[in-house]
């Protein structure tokens, strides 16, 4: 099997994607493509783990709260903060 180029199959690159899909949420307003979206971006997050690429602590906080925020969920960090 073919190995893909690094500039198609980086940490960096699929981290991208998971943002693409996150913005793709964001537009639409139906809830099952919404779900569906920011799932298929925790898959591609995963990916760019395992590819060698990991996020930073505030950056996954944000990622929490943008998906808490898309899905209409409470915020888990509001008991931590001022």
């Amino acid at each position: 099997m073919p190995i893909a180029p690094q500039h198609f199959n980086g940490p960096k690159q699929w981290h991208q994607r998971a943002e693409e899909a996150r913005v793709l949420a964001e537009q639409t307003s139906n809830e099952r493509t919404k779900k569906l979206m920011l799932r298929i971006a925790d898959d591609y997050d995963d990916l760019a783990v395992q590819r060698g690429y990991t996020l930073y602590r505030r950056d996954e906080e944000e990622l929490m709260l943008r998906r808490c925020r898309l899905l209409g969920l409470a915020n888990p960090l509001a008991r931590f903060q001022g």
